[in-house]
């Protein structure tokens, strides 16, 4: 049995389970399942203080930015 098999699909307000094909069904189980996921990250991002990039992220920006301006 696959784990698609197992998938617990939620209601859907004024839908019978029925009446949706097993596509749509699991293509909706998997939109609300990502918009939980989403409205968690969001949560971590918000609570979370914006930390510092490392002088390695500086240096690559930098060179990054400096590429850039030759290409031009």
């Amino acid at each position: 049995m696959s784990r698609q098999d197992k998938l617990q699909l939620p209601e859907v307000e004024g839908v019978h389970p029925d009446s949706l094909a097993d596509d749509d069904r699991l293509q909706i189980g998997l939109r609300l399942g990502l918009e939980k996921v989403a409205a968690v990250e969001v949560e971590k991002l918000r609570l979370r203080p914006p930390r510092r990039p490392t002088r390695a992220q500086l240096v690559s920006l930098a060179r990054h930015l400096y590429q850039a301006r030759l290409d031009r």
